[in-house]
């Protein structure tokens, strides 16, 4: 199951899940991404109409944010797995959160955090780290079903998947986003 949030309430970039970068919506770029991967099924979490009304395909389930604007993104994440497990009458091991603010991520990048967790059968989640700084860099992150019931998505024990510093962006401020935008245009991406 991959998971989307995006919310439409950013102070710093508004409606920032909407913003093009190289041509393309960072949402959709992160849709992109997971329907590159394969999943079996792709939800967004949302509170805003103008973002589900992008998101909507035949690939992706809308998932009406219930947990507030700002809630935890375990909760996020809880509450659509949640929703998914209930619309499909299925129980889900393991959830993939893409962010659509990590608009280099690849599917390389997802796939090898996921199968970094399947080589670890105890550990129970994975994220992605700018290989540079070995920060989490927000693009991928890996959670058995049983964490995120919990309400978390990652915690300090978290497995820790390399991804290049140059594709490590995360856009949370409006610098970001026209270093993000100067960044696609240099590089092509």
């Amino acid at each position: 199951l991959a998971i989307i949030p995006a919310r439409g309430g950013s102070t710093r970039v508004p409606l920032k899940n909407l913003a093009d970068v190289g041509g393309r919506m960072l949402l959709h770029r992160a849709l992109d991404c997971a329907a590159a991967c394969g999943f079996k099924h792709i939800a967004v979490n949302t509170d805003h109409p103008g973002i589900a009304a992008c998101a909507t395909n035949d690939l992706v389930d809308i998932v009406t944010r219930q947990c507030g604007p700002d809630g935890p993104m375990g909760d996020v994440v809880r509450e659509t797995l949640e929703r998914m497990e209930a619309t499909y009458s299925e129980r889900y091991d393991v959830t993939v959160l893409l962010q659509p603010t990590s608009p280099f991520r690849r599917r390389e990048d997802v796939i090898g955090t996921v199968m970094l967790l399947k080589a670890h059968p105890h550990a129970m989640s994975a994220v992605s780290v700018n290989e540079t700084t070995g920060a989490r860099n927000g693009a991928v992150y890996v959670t058995r079903a049983p964490m995120v019931r919990d309400g978390l998505v990652f915690d300090a024990d978290s497995l820790r998947y390399p991804m290049p510093a140059d594709r490590s962006l995360d856009i949370n401020t409006p610098e970001d986003l026209e270093r993000a935008r100067a960044m696609a245009a240099e590089f092509g991406w």
